[in-house]
């Protein structure tokens, strides 16, 4: 190397040394800034969805489609639910802004529910420059080592607040009390109980209801074989997750991950067991959400699934379409509830 070229050099690496320590600088003051900034920045009390499995496509796909997370505002708290594959690109696209998130929720440690989680931690604590905000997960999830411990908050600088949840212990968080609610499910995990100020929100997670049912030819005991497969003898339910039907049913607005109508029975929550939930509840509107494929290829069956879940319970039902907001104004009950 010539004498020339290796003066270059020494003058390129001493401004690339002092360049570097200035942007350094510089972005761990625009970080500190901007965290002061998101954090004054508020959305009004709603519920914004993000997407169901093959929405808006024909094909059968494995993943690329599966992305069934949500985001509850309750003012201070926003709160991601389930960040599945794809979360930033649909959150971007339903108008949310991942950095602005005060926490994040994973229910059970199934890829459909966690695979996004942490990119949204990233853009949530500002490319982990930043503590900021607060990482809830089920026991299940927490276990598994599905997060990684640089994502739950041993990254150097910046990360989140981890809190483990159990299902029956109660705590606030940013104003709003957070009940965790057993599921029961091959991947374990809980949903969701959030109440302020008189308005309650309940999110099932995936959880098998049905305990047993009565067919033509007597009593069933669902455990066991294919957990997909229908039901076609069914004639009613005979034994229930009766703890789910008394907590679910004193919220407002119920969030339900359905699997599907006389399917899937053994480990989610089917139409046919939503009906039997709602029937008799206090819930003003339930939303449905993460169906089966069966529910979604070759046909599109949702809206008659929810019409059929709202003519046998008598509760409003609709399905939680990607990007659909909801106002959560028109439920809040000013005298609250136990």
């Amino acid at each position: 190397m010539s004498s020339v070229s290796e003066n270059l050099a020494e003058r390129l690496d001493r401004e690339l040394r002092t360049r570097s320590q200035e942007a350094r600088h510089y972005l761990l003051t625009a970080f500190a800034e901007a965290a002061s900034t998101i954090d004054r920045l508020e959305e009004p009390p709603s519920i914004v969805f993000l997407g169901n499995p093959f929405e808006g496509h024909r094909e059968i796909q494995a993943l690329t489609r599966l992305a069934n997370g949500f985001v509850v505002y309750l003012p201070p708290l926003a709160l991601m639910v389930d960040p599945g594959p794809d979360i930033i690109s649909r959150s971007l696209a339903a108008g949310i802004q991942p950095a602005r998130l005060k926490a994040i929720f994973v229910s059970h440690p199934h890829i459909d529910h966690y695979a996004g989680v942490e990119a949204v931690i990233e853009e949530m604590c500002l490319l982990m420059m930043v503590r900021r905000g607060y990482l809830l997960l089920s026991a299940d999830t927490a276990r598994s080592g599905a997060i990684s411990a640089f994502h739950r908050g041993a990254a150097p600088r910046g990360g989140p607040t981890t809190m483990v949840l159990e299902p029956g212990k109660s705590f606030e968080l940013l104003g709003t009390a957070i009940t965790p609610v057993p599921a029961y499910h091959p991947g374990g995990g809980c949903g969701l109980i959030l109440k302020k100020e008189g308005l309650k929100i309940g999110y099932t997670s995936d959880t098998n209801y049905v305990v047993s049912y009565r067919g033509k030819d007597g009593v069933h005991q669902l455990s066991g074989g294919d957990p997909f497969q229908p039901l076609d003898d069914f004639e009613e339910i005979q034994e229930y997750r009766q703890d789910l039907k008394d907590r679910y049913g004193k919220v407002d607005v119920l969030i339900a991950n359905v699997g599907g109508h006389n399917s899937g029975v053994r480990d989610e929550l089917s139409s046919l067991g939503l009906a039997h939930l709602l029937r008799g509840s206090q819930v003003k509107l339930c939303l449905l959400t993460h169906f089966l494929r069966t529910l979604l290829v070759p046909e599109d069956l949702r809206d008659r699934v929810a019409r059929y879940v709202e003519a046998a319970s008598g509760v409003k039902t609709m399905v939680a379409c990607s990007c659909l907001r909801l106002d959560l104004a028109p439920f809040a009950n000013a005298e609250g509830r136990d």
